[in-house]
């Protein structure tokens, strides 16, 4: 991986779970797709941990950019019930959709789930992935010291221009 997708997975470490754990938090594009096409959809589909969570997912570029997909300003953070779903970027349901187009490469959806809020005030849309892993990783720790109950995924996708 490069260090983007370094940084990421080592701040979910620590809250991740088994894969395929029962009642894990699991992130997926839809079909599980791996590849998509410039001008593909991409559609998440996230099915919440076994606990009421706040839930945090983000798109991490190879470039070292990252797009906040949920929440947003026009989705704002609610608390997802336990096992509960979400299904981001579907036009059929309303809400921000997202396409791909370039820089193409090698990407990775991240998802954090938590009982309590992780941070105090919304993310800008976009950000610097190294900031925000940064800033996720103390929240993750002031989390944890809390005793909040946490879990995390990832996916990794290729974006092609054909």
């Amino acid at each position: 991986f490069d260090a983007p997708f370094c940084l990421a997975l080592d701040a979910l470490r620590p809250v991740s779970q088994p894969f395929g754990a029962p009642g894990a938090l699991t992130v997926a594009l839809a079909g599980n797709a791996t590849r998509l096409r410039d001008g593909q959809q991409i559609t998440v589909v996230l099915n919440g941990p076994d606990f009421p969570s706040y839930t945090y997912v983000s798109f991490l570029v190879h470039d070292g950019t990252l797009a906040h997909l949920y929440p947003t300003p026009t989705d704002p953070a609610r608390l997802l019930p336990a096992r509960g779903a979400l299904r981001l970027g579907d036009p059929a349901l309303g809400g921000p959709a997202w396409t791909v187009g370039p820089p193409y490469g090698s990407d990775m959806i991240i998802a954090v789930a938590s009982s309590v809020p992780l941070f105090d005030r919304p993310r800008p849309e976009d950000e610097d992935t190294a900031t925000y892993l940064r800033e996720l990783r103390a929240a993750l720790q002031r989390a944890r010291q809390r005793g909040a109950r946490l879990a995390a995924d990832a996916w990794l996708l290729e974006t092609a221009a054909q």
